[in-house]
């Protein structure tokens, strides 16, 4: 039943690594600390605490953000953050994703929903050896959110005729990449464990098998 597959990036189809994602982080704190006018320490120990309740970069930024009555917007920092934090050289090729998604591609529409800017999403594509030729559609930064929903509600207007039941997305963000769809009737694989979630993967790999 299922004819479009959506894609989570980052943690998706590249492995996200406690070194990328330290230096994303890193980069999270600092410009959180030098707007809000705090030590680097502080703005990292808020952050953690604050992400660790709601799985959203996001909504941690704006929670610390409205504390210290400043006015930002949170898809900013994480788009500068990712950008600055220079993590290309820490993403590694995967020849077996790339085939498994060619294959894919012959029998579902594929389609990329990222929180990176398109140029970022196109060169983290290329390293891990995925061209974005593989996808009929690449909704990134510029598309909305998808914690708020408003980039899904994009991806499914560009499908007419196409019911929600056969749209699955799949990734390993377990606010953004699951909770936010609920409403909106897309099944959901999680790359991992989670129970809200219509499937559940170890293995990106894993996938070819379900939608088999």
């Amino acid at each position: 039943m299922i004819k479009v597959v959506g894609f989570d990036l980052d943690g998706t189809l590249y492995e996200d690594t406690p070194e990328i994602r330290e230096r994303v982080r890193g980069k999270i704190y600092e410009k959180i600390g030098e707007i809000c006018g705090i030590p680097i320490g502080e703005a990292g120990t808020l952050f953690e605490k604050f992400y660790s309740k709601t799985s959203s970069g996001s909504t941690t930024i704006r929670t610390i953000a409205h504390d210290y009555g400043k006015d930002f917007d949170p898809r900013d920092i994480i788009q500068e953050s990712l950008e600055e934090a220079d993590i290309l050289n820490l993403i590694n090729p995967n020849p077996a994703l790339a085939e498994m998604l060619k294959r894919l591609s012959n029998r579902k529409y594929l389609n990329l929903l990222t929180g990176s800017a398109r140029k970022l999403a196109v060169e983290k594509l290329s390293r891990v050896g995925i061209s974005p030729y593989v996808f009929t559609y690449i909704l990134t930064a510029e598309d909305g959110s998808k914690s708020t929903g408003e980039m899904y509600q994009k991806w499914m207007a560009k499908w007419k005729g196409i019911s929600a039941e056969e749209f699955l997305y799949v990734g390993d963000n377990k606010k953004s990449d699951v909770d936010a769809l609920k409403s909106l009737e897309i099944k959901t694989c999680f790359v991992g464990e989670y129970a809200n979630a219509d499937f559940q993967i170890k293995n990106i790999l894993d996938l070819e098998g379900l939608i088999e």
